[in-house]
């Protein structure tokens, strides 16, 4: 049997997705969850080159980041590395935000925060222990967390979506009621139909997602605190 290289490329192809590993981590917790509302579950993951780490913003109501940063800083973004801008995600949303990272060195810890600069007792949420590790290495996590529980300030710079040693190919996937902004990319998008905005820098001193944005149908300004029903989003 002859099979057209053009089907025979596309049934590779297949394959290769198909085996692709995908280790999810669920971003956010909520009242009952073990953790509470600041915490990446699971926050050390083993991923190989290649794989995919989909984080899952499943806390709600949430409003999180995902951001690389690195074992002398834990609670600071670090140069070039990755940045999922701010997800906020309101309590009966049927489906979470998403946003996957493919693992380009399995050889190196990526350390990862939330900037949330806003959380349970005026805590930003890097200090209350929201980080995490992909390949940890020789290094130590709980030594990681407790340079964060002591972090003087909670770096808020915006990165990219490519990072060291893991990037993604775009915006996070936002579904319809959630919303996201990304001051550091010049055209974020709301690919599931949910907000969003991007250009400009964030409010000094304030939590830059809850300074309100303008929706993706262009219904006027959201204010995520009254969204959420709310001053402190979680």
């Amino acid at each position: 049997m002859r099979f057209n290289s053009s089907v025979l490329a596309v049934l590779v192809s297949s394959a290769v997705v198909s085996a692709q590993q995908v280790v999810t981590v669920q971003v956010g917790g909520n009242s009952s969850s073990p953790g509470g509302f600041t915490i990446f579950t699971p926050n050390q993951i083993s991923a190989p080159k290649g794989s995919i780490v989909s984080f899952q913003f499943t806390g709600a109501p949430g409003n999180h980041t995902v951001t690389q940063s690195n074992f002398a800083n834990p609670c600071d973004p670090v140069q070039g590395g990755f940045d999922s801008g701010w997800i906020a995600r309101p309590e009966g949303l049927p489906k979470a935000p998403e946003w996957n990272l493919t693992i380009t060195d399995d050889q190196t810890p990526i350390w990862f925060y939330c900037k949330q600069l806003i959380g349970p007792n005026a805590k930003p949420h890097c200090n209350l222990g929201m980080v995490g590790v992909i390949n940890v290495g020789q290094k130590s996590f709980p030594d990681f967390q407790a340079a964060a529980s002591t972090a003087a300030a909670v770096g808020q710079t915006e990165g990219g979506f490519v990072g060291i040693g893991a990037s993604a190919t775009g915006a996070p996937f936002i579904p319809s009621g959630a919303i996201y902004a990304n001051p550091g990319q010049a055209s974020a998008t709301a690919p599931g139909g949910g907000s969003s905005a991007s250009g400009g820098a964030p409010p000094t001193g304030t939590n830059p997602p809850n300074s309100g944005f303008i929706n993706g149908a262009g219904s006027g300004l959201v204010l995520l605190a009254t969204l959420f029903g709310m001053a402190t989003v979680l």
